[in-house]
């Protein structure tokens, strides 16, 4: 039931679709059809793209906001299954959570979360939910690291 609650409140936006990645991350970030700056000062459009990147900008130039929505969503899934090797085995609120934070953070800074990945490769999700607890992106993305954390705990 926690698990349920879980996917419902990330997803407000599209409570009809529980199975939709799009639209868990998508329910995270918002959508905004104007530019506007972020909480760390970058200029972002759609779902928390950030335009400050040049590789971004190019694509939401090339496909428009919504594709390129879709297009890092997919990047940030296929990231986090790089980085976690049993990521299809893992339960899916699991494999959401990798995909969310690897979106929001990007390749990069999702790569810092060695303890983190360690973890769920380990599918020790109490170390990892506490993991996330310990770093600097929890106290910024507020809501968000809770529900992940909260997930994670009832697997």
């Amino acid at each position: 039931m926690i698990k349920i609650a879980c996917f419902l409140l990330a997803s407000q936006i599209c409570i009809a679709l529980p199975n939709d990645i799009y639209c868990f991350v998508g329910g995270w970030e918002g959508n905004s059809e104007v530019m506007y700056i972020d909480s760390l000062g970058n200029q972002t459009i759609g779902r928390g793209l950030n335009m400050s990147d040049p590789v971004v900008k190019r694509v939401v130039e090339e496909k428009g906001a919504d594709e390129a929505f879709k297009f890092f969503v997919s990047k940030a899934n296929e990231n986090a299954r790089n980085k976690v090797p049993q990521f299809s085995q893992l339960p899916k609120g699991a494999q959401w959570v990798l995909t969310d934070i690897n979106y929001n953070l990007g390749q990069t800074k999702f790569g810092t979360f060695r303890k983190f990945i360690d973890a769920m490769n380990k599918k020790d999700f109490k170390r990892a939910a506490a993991e996330l607890k310990d770093s600097k992106w929890y106290g910024q993305v507020g809501r968000r690291a809770r529900h992940h954390v909260l997930l994670l705990e009832s697997l």
